[in-house]
């Protein structure tokens, strides 16, 4: 480690490369990163490779998590915890609206020795701004783009954090010392199709529309269904996307 480094507490896996990790070598991982001083830029910190950020989306409500996304078959899983900046989207605007303000907010450096990790925005937009919006949609608006306060990123093997500007590194340690200590496996009780969906017309939709686009009525469509189900309790988030995260490898989970 460089004397930069150090001084930034990055690289902190490089000691454990090669060796079985302890709940005392995540232990010390953990003060180092609550030891670091604040600062007003991005802070990159690489950790250990064993951290699964996934763990804290088996409660994401009770660990704070304010957005996630994940590409279970390219092992990518992004995790934001709190959020430091909302950026909202206008009504009836799409996300052009927004791009002076993701452009300033990303002109602010990064620190840190972990050049593979950057910040992100996590968030999303309405597919037709000027479209009617309807339940259970509303709650969404038009679109929003949250900063995380931390947020927690695996890519295969590697894994690490992003601090926001101003952040406390002791936050982003509570952060990390609980996606190490995990929850237990989520589970939910049986869920019931309330509204089904009409299968025989959905296919006949698809195949009207996939003749209009040969036929160079479109470039691309987007044919959505909905289905309503209710269960017989709460329905726990955690267990809904480890089903999803399970049975649909190659979907993007958020």
């Amino acid at each position: 480690m460089t004397p930069a480094s150090r001084e930034l507490g990055v690289q902190f896996a490089d000691e454990s490369i090669g060796k079985p990790l302890t709940d005392e070598h995540h232990s010390d991982l953990v003060a180092r990163l609550a030891a670091l001083p604040r600062t007003n830029q991005f802070r990159a910190v690489t950790l250990t490779s064993d951290l699964d950020p996934r763990r804290l989306l088996a409660d994401p409500v009770a660990s704070g998590v304010s957005a996630s996304y994940e590409r279970p078959d390219r092992g990518l899983a992004l995790v934001g915890v709190g959020v430091a900046r909302r950026i909202e989207v206008p009504e009836g605007r799409g996300p052009a609206a927004v791009r002076e303000d993701v452009r300033h907010l990303f002109e602010t450096p990064v620190e840190g020795d972990a050049p593979g990790l950057r910040p992100r925005l996590l968030g999303g937009f309405r597919f037709n701004p000027g479209a009617e919006v309807r339940e259970p949609w509303g709650a969404f608006g038009a679109g929003w783009l949250v900063l995380p306060r931390v947020l927690l990123v695996l890519d295969g093997e590697s894994a690490g954090a992003i601090l926001a500007p101003g952040e406390d590194p002791a936050f982003a340690a509570q952060v990390v010392q609980s996606a190490f200590a995990g929850g237990g496996t989520p589970s939910s009780g049986p869920l019931h199709v309330e509204r089904p969906m009409n299968r025989a017309l959905w296919l006949s939709s698809v195949a009207a529309i996939a003749t209009q686009v040969r036929e160079g009525a479109y470039e691309k469509a987007v044919l959505a269904s909905q289905q309503l189900l209710r269960g017989d309790g709460p329905i726990a988030i955690g267990a809904a996307l480890d089903r999803l995260r399970q049975n649909y490898p190659a979907c993007h989970v958020f």
